[in-house]
């Protein structure tokens, strides 16, 4: 039978802000933060993108790019002078 979104109507603190961080070869979800309204994840996640210092351990932060790679989700670039790291964040509703 086909999910349909009627079926799952919208509940307070189902909305997610979820941040996945690059270790090496491997992505980690380092946060997840819950929202009453999507309006309210999408614009915690938005501000997260700009703002947010990745767990890696960075120095001096010298670019920070920005991308939109869906709906509700956008990948982070952050370079210095000798290295780059990077992390996404997404925005999701909790269906189970």
């Amino acid at each position: 039978m086909s999910e349909r979104p009627q079926d799952y109507p919208e509940q307070a603190g189902s909305w997610f802000v979820a941040i996945e961080e690059n270790y090496g070869d491997a992505w980690k979800v380092t946060g997840v933060q819950p929202f009453a309204t999507r309006d309210e994840a999408m614009w915690h996640a938005v501000n997260t993108a700009r703002g947010y210092v990745p767990k890696s351990g960075l120095f001096k932060e010298k670019t920070r790019w920005i991308m939109q790679v869906g709906q509700d989700s956008w990948l982070v670039v952050i370079g210095g002078k000798h290295w780059n790291t990077h992390f996404r964040i997404s925005v999701g509703r909790q269906v189970w």
